[in-house]
C-alpha cells in the first residue's frame, strides 16, 4: 500500500473535504473579502483558519472562488442532476408511466 495516498486519504477524513457545502464556501469568500476598514490586503492566513478550522491550506480559499463562480464542484452538480432525475423517476412511475432509458436521458 502507497503510504503517501493513505496519508492523503486520512487528511480528506481529518477535514472533511469531500463534503463542503457552497454555503460553508461562500460563507469562507464572504469573511476573505469583508476585511476592516483599516485594511488593505484582507485578512491573514492565520484569521481565516481560526475562524474556519476546516480549511486545511490558503489554497483552499482560491478554489472556494472557483467554484463558486462555476456554481459549485463538478461533484456537487452530478448530484443535484441526479437527484433532479430520481424524482422525475419516482413522480413517473408514482404516475403509472411507463419509463425508458430514452426517457431519462432526456431528463439529463
Amino acid at each position: 500500500m502507497d503510504e503517501d495516498w493513505k496519508d492523503k486519504e486520512l487528511a480528506l477524513e481529518k477535514y472533511n473535504l469531500r463534503s463542503f457545502s457552497e454555503e460553508f464556501m461562500r460563507q469562507v469568500i464572504d469573511f476573505v473579502d469583508h476585511a476592516g476598514p483599516g485594511s488593505k490586503h484582507g485578512r491573514s492566513w492565520k484569521a481565516i483558519h481560526h475562524r474556519f478550522r476546516t480549511i486545511p491550506d490558503r489554497s483552499y480559499i482560491s478554489r472556494f472562488r472557483q467554484y463558486l463562480e462555476h456554481h459549485g464542484t463538478k461533484r456537487q452538480k452530478t448530484q443535484d442532476l441526479d437527484s433532479l432525475v430520481y424524482k422525475k423517476l419516482v413522480d413517473a412511475r408514482q404516475k403509472n408511466l411507463v419509463v425508458h432509458d430514452l426517457a431519462i436521458q432526456r431528463w439529463v
